[in-house]
């Protein structure tokens, strides 16, 4: 698994391993001669979707180490000293983030989190789905935290969501609406405190949130010049089928749905999303998935094609699992943090409406389809 697929997998633990799969209770008498068998629109375990439970080592899927960290919707620049990056390379101490929004997508909190760990904690392996990563989580010990709070917190009220018990205030938002704090606690080594203390923040105008809802989408992972359009398109489906610009053309809108195959969520919405594709036909909407974890670094990944193919399989699902091509649809799929993920395309490749993170309903879909259907000129 490549740095971004990392990144990726570590942004949607919290968010899809907490869900489990749990088997539909409706059943049918298809299902009673043949158990096997999965009927359209249900739900399967994991396990019998062909994704195996593996077990994963959640230190791996820390904060990337580097000496500075640009983050747009936070209104930040930040640096760490090299006492810290050491730590962090060692995995003595990793960082991660946690962050709480309220309407409209507007921060309450947002945080990077700097944990320390024992050998026990670097070496411990956890199965990649169920809960516990959570339990996890809440297990290490937290060294400090550095973050942007909305201004009506108090320092009792950062206490409780740091988890720390010092906090030292780093300055304003540029448009005068949070505040910035250095949070330490007292119960960590000296040289750990110390290194936290050498964390530096620069301010700077804050970037309206996006869409997905993510502060810590760095700078230099937002979408490719603002990608307007995935063509010129050319990919390939699990099966090596061309797929092309042509297949767009072929409907007045197409919903591209991104996902993997370790993802929880995501498998457990593509029984609705089937039902969708086949509810939306007469109205010109297509469907098409984007199994991120088959192709990496201009290869394929047999493991993770294996897994697509069982899953579409075992779902009975008709529109095409594609392969994400090298270009990453002219750099639309780079900046995703999260999954699933969900956006639409015209009939000439173009990239229309909002885009929307995490799984939902087959009602929910439904409106979401209709409105963007009235977007497409």
């Amino acid at each position: 698994m490549n740095k971004k697929m990392k990144k990726i997998l570590a942004g949607a633990l919290i968010a899809s391993l907490s869900f489990g799969l749990l088997a539909c209770e409706k059943k049918d008498n298809r299902r009673e001669d043949h158990p096997e068998e999965v009927a359209q629109g249900e739900s399967i375990e994991a396990s019998k979707a062909g994704m195996g439970n593996e077990m994963i080592k959640p230190a791996d899927y820390a904060w990337q180490v580097k000496d500075t960290y640009e983050f747009p919707y936070m209104g930040a620049k930040i640096t760490l000293p090299k006492t810290l990056q050491d730590m962090m390379t060692k995995k003595d101490v990793i960082m991660l983030d946690d962050q709480s929004l309220g309407d409209k997508n507007e921060i309450k909190y947002a945080m990077l989190t700097f944990s320390a760990l024992t050998e026990e904690d670097k070496n411990k392996e956890i199965p990649k789905m169920g809960d516990e990563y959570p339990k996890w989580l809440e297990a290490i010990k937290r060294a400090g935290t550095l973050g942007i709070y909305e201004k009506s917190m108090d320092e009792a009220a950062i206490s409780k969501v740091t988890k720390c018990d010092t906090h030292t205030k780093l300055g304003e938002s540029q448009d005068g609406k949070y505040n910035y704090y250095l949070s330490t606690a007292g119960d960590v080594d000296q040289s750990i405190q110390d290194a936290l203390k050498e964390v530096k923040l620069e301010t700077m105008e804050r970037t309206p949130m996006a869409e997905n809802g993510y502060v810590f989408q760095e700078k230099e992972m937002e979408q490719t010049s603002d990608a307007k359009s995935v063509a010129p398109f050319e990919t390939q489906d699990i099966d090596g089928k061309a797929f092309t610009d042509a297949d767009f053309a072929k409907n007045k809108l197409t919903m591209v749905n991104v996902f993997a195959t370790w993802c929880t969520a995501c498998i457990q919405e593509i029984p609705d999303l089937e039902k969708l594709n086949e509810e939306m036909k007469d109205k010109g909407v297509g469907i098409v998935g984007v199994v991120m974890d088959t192709h990496e670094d201009g290869k394929d990944i047999p493991e993770a094609l294996d897994k697509a193919k069982a899953i579409q399989s075992k779902l009975k699902t008709t529109y095409p699992f594609l392969k994400p091509d090298d270009k990453l649809m002219n750099g639309r799929l780079q900046g995703i943090q999260a999954l699933p993920e969900t956006f639409f395309v015209d009939s000439k490749g173009n990239i229309v409406g909002e885009t929307y993170t995490g799984a939902k309903s087959l009602e929910e879909w439904k409106a979401v389809v209709e409105k963007e259907l009235k977007n497409v000129k």
